[in-house]
């Protein structure tokens, strides 16, 4: 019998580990206030902007406001192309994507649906590991949380699918070792070509930490091995390329750059329409009140705002019914 078929969906650990998880964005919220203050302003929207407004008695509160703010992002259909390409290697020229907008643009939630959703389908498997780099304070918070990752039973059943039997030891063996840079380069080499992409978001706020050897150490690693690692960043600040690409040019490292523009306020009450249609709700709303919220409510191009007003209203109603 083959060694390999002996060992098959045997992993190291007996229970599955949670993988990590990038923290997700507190989305603001405006503090309940009374029922009379709820009547004037709480909301720009009057009672007759509401359709069929005691349906709102039947809803899951909680099921509704987390699909609003998790349902599928609309109108980045271009963006959403390069970054898929870029995932899928097609971009051969570099091993490094770096996006960049204003907050509430959509950047994160859409890589992150890419990576959950879009690339689900296809038959070849991605390694995926994000983190905020607000957690990161030095590179061993980076490789404590990057094996933590990896130390997973279904990544391991993955490993051992993907491995012959000795490659597959060592590399459980590498993953028992204390984390570092120098474990983590001999994970990626016993990879070989297997894509793995690392998403560092906020990483104008690693950079700001003026520790130039945490950061360039992490934003070399691609560079560092042929294999099948790339790296995604993301920032909040437009400007901050300026800044780093210069150096970043300096050591050899080549960047693709997507920028999500903010979106315009015709783009808001779309996106707006389609997330209400998308998880059922649209019904609740006339087109004038979504036409308002987009236009008063929001000058930034940033949506977040919007959402946080619609699930107010919607919670509003369903305590004054």
């Amino acid at each position: 019998m083959n060694q390999k078929n002996k060992r098959k969906n045997k992993s190291p650990l007996k229970n599955k580990t949670k993988s990590y998880q990038k923290k997700s964005y507190n989305i603001y919220r405006t503090k309940s206030k009374s029922k009379e203050a709820n009547t004037e302003s709480s909301s720009p929207i009057s009672k007759t902007d509401l359709k069929s407004k005691n349906n709102f008695e039947i809803l899951d509160l909680k099921d509704i406001t987390e699909k609003l703010g998790n349902s599928k992002i609309f109108c980045r259909d271009e963006e959403k192309k390069e970054i898929i390409d870029f995932i899928k290697l097609k971009e051969k020229n570099s091993k490094t994507l770096f996006v960049s907008g204003q907050p509430g643009t959509g950047k994160t939630s859409l890589i992150v649906e890419i990576l959950n959703n879009d690339l689900s389908e296809n038959k070849e498997y991605f390694l995926k590991f994000s983190i905020n780099c607000l957690s990161i304070n030095s590179t061993d918070d980076f490789y404590d949380a990057v094996f933590k990752y990896l130390n997973d039973a279904t990544i391991y059943n993955y490993f051992n699918e993907i491995l012959e039997e000795k490659k597959y030891n060592y590399l459980i063996k590498l993953l028992k070792e204390k984390p570092s840079q120098n474990s983590f380069l001999k994970i990626l080499n016993t990879l070989g070509k297997t894509p793995f992409i690392i998403l560092l978001d906020e990483i104008d706020f690693l950079y700001k930490r003026k520790d130039d050897f945490l950061f360039f150490s992490l934003l070399t690693i691609p560079y560092l091995t042929n294999t099948g690692v790339k790296m995604i960043l993301i920032s909040n600040n437009a400007d901050f390329d300026n800044e780093i690409f210069p150096k970043l040019k300096n050591r050899n490292i080549t960047i693709k750059k997507i920028i999500f523009k903010p979106y315009t306020h015709k783009q808001l009450a779309s996106i707006m329409t389609l997330k209400l249609e998308s998880i059922g709700l649209l019904k609740y709303f006339s087109n004038d009140a979504i036409k308002f919220l987009s236009a008063k409510m929001n000058k930034s191009g940033d949506i977040r705002p919007i959402i946080s007003i619609i699930k107010e209203i919607i919670l509003n109603n369903k305590t004054k019914i």
